[in-house]
């Protein structure tokens, strides 16, 4: 008789936590400010209001002005398998208001902007 193996969400989940392309909203600080975009290349701003909440401001997408709401987290496509994560390969999915959620397509890069410092010494005279 063959041996059974079962795996279960917690194990799938305990593995996947290490893997590249995985950002956790709670090991982020306030304010953080992410640029997601997903594989048809729309480009999502995402700041970090509550890291362990996953209250987040996001623009971008359906989200035309930049809106407050929780970004559950990364779903294959259904409810949220992941909360409070992004990751690459996995749709995000946020969360409006009761029965009103809004899922992405899949993500493809997660990056931050870096906003150049203007120096004296960078200025041309």
């Amino acid at each position: 008789m063959s041996e059974v193996k079962a795996f279960t969400l917690d194990g799938i989940t305990r593995v996947a936590e290490g893997a590249d392309g995985v950002m956790c909203l709670k090991d982020l600080g306030f304010n953080h400010a992410l640029v997601v975009i997903t594989e048809d290349e729309t480009e999502y701003d995402i700041i970090v209001l509550e890291p362990t909440t996953g209250k987040v401001r996001v623009k971008g997408g359906w989200f035309t002005q930049p809106t407050e709401c929780k970004l559950t987290g990364a779903t294959a496509g259904g409810s949220t398998l992941w909360m409070n994560r992004i990751a690459v390969g996995w749709c995000m999915e946020f969360w409006l208001k009761e029965h009103c959620t809004v899922t992405t397509l899949s993500v493809k890069i997660i990056g931050w902007r870096i906003n150049p410092t203007i120096t004296s010494s960078t200025l041309v005279h």
